[in-house]
């Protein structure tokens, strides 16, 4: 079993090519390093960048009558012999079904099916020498199976309502992912973790006599994107600040497989905030957090859309000799112009580099 102790977290810098997201890596020795945002394994056999991101799983032809996705499909590229294995997150409960697991591997037209040297009860772990499109599958089995789940929260303020988007996923899904599809939404975190079976139907409810959820069952599938629409929707009236939540079991009313306390007023008041004030509020780590790519990228954001002039760009990229000190001046100069500048900062921030825009705190912020 892979050992927490073995090996170094990591946060990736975040690229955008137009619709296109990937991530990238230095990494400075040997050892194992795990991913903060996709939960991937790398176990570096030399210092070496790595470029890496999630894609369609239809760029990997598989036989469906055989095969099925079992996680994200990644695109992941390194120098030839830098990487020895890669470790990649899974949803399965039992042994029996974890057995069943393999990673298909598409290059040059062809999909390989490589076995795993090491499965784990949180990852699969492959060999690796070529570099190319990877993704988890599972064989095609005659039972229902249990997999590890993830309840994700968006709520989202309308004109005279509120609107709770609820999502089931896989628990190996990126939740950075799912973010992507809810911007204008504020994230509600809470402990997300569930069990449940395949193609069994589920339904939500809340403790609020108005509200008014929608659809009334669905039938659990594995969603490996791209597009990730809601699972459950549920509309409440304006003045609910609170509710409770549950998952379970269309078949069994008793059998519940999540239930949470959630609280909305928290995050609709923190939406209101001024941003220059949540900027401030979190200056410090914001400056520690920012690397030079991701500067460079809000630079020419904020140029953009008119928050800053080629004279400012300038005097942050040049007069500023530190990747601290270019941090400062950026959100310094962005501060001063005031909120609806901020916005647009704290808003870029969550395209940029949504790992450190959540662990600031930021994303319950509803950035217009």
């Amino acid at each position: 079993m892979l050992a927490i102790t073995e090996f170094i977290t990591f946060r990736p810098t975040i690229h955008h090519e137009g619709y296109r997201k990937y991530y990238r890596f230095s990494f400075k020795k040997e050892g194992e390093y795990q991913c903060e945002i996709t939960a991937l394994i790398f176990d570096v056999a030399s210092p070496a960048e790595v470029v890496y991101g999630t894609e369609h799983w239809e760029k990997c032809p598989l036989d469906q009558s055989s095969l099925l996705p079992a996680g994200p499909l990644y695109n992941i590229n390194s120098p030839h012999g830098a990487l020895g294995h890669l470790s990649f997150p899974h949803s399965e409960c039992s042994s029996e079904d974890q057995n069943h697991l393999m990673v298909a591997h598409y290059k040059n037209e062809n999909v390989e099916m490589i076995k795993p040297s090491e499965v784990t009860e949180t990852h699969i772990k492959i060999k690796v020498t070529e570099m190319s499109l990877f993704g988890l599958v599972r064989r095609l089995l005659n039972y229902k199976t249990q997999s590890k789940a993830q309840v994700l929260l968006f709520l989202r303020q309308l004109t005279e309502i509120k609107k709770l988007n609820v999502f089931l996923l896989s628990s190996n899904v990126v939740l950075d992912d799912v973010q992507e599809k809810q911007k204008g939404s504020i994230f509600i975190e809470t402990s997300s973790h569930c069990v449940v079976l395949e193609e069994e139907k589920y339904s939500v409810s809340c403790d609020q006599e108005n509200a008014h959820v929608q659809p009334d069952t669905y039938d659990f599938v594995r969603d490996y994107g791209p597009n990730f629409p809601p699972t459950f929707e549920i509309f409440l009236n304006n003045d609910v600040k609170g509710l409770t939540l549950e998952v379970f079991k269309s078949t069994r009313r008793d059998a519940s497989v999540w239930s949470r306390r959630v609280w909305l007023d928290a995050g609709l008041m923190m939406a209101c905030c001024v941003s220059g004030e949540r900027l401030k509020a979190v200056r410090t780590r914001l400056i520690e957090g920012l690397n030079a790519s991701v500067i460079r990228d809000l630079l020419d954001d904020m140029l953009h859309m008119n928050v800053l002039n080629d004279g400012e760009v300038e005097s942050v990229k040049e007069g500023q000799t530190c990747t601290k000190d270019k941090a400062s001046c950026l959100i310094d100069m962005v501060r001063k112009k005031g909120t609806s500048a901020s916005k647009k900062l704290i808003y870029k921030l969550a395209e940029r580099d949504p790992a450190l825009y959540v662990a600031l705190g930021l994303h319950i912020q509803s950035v217009d």
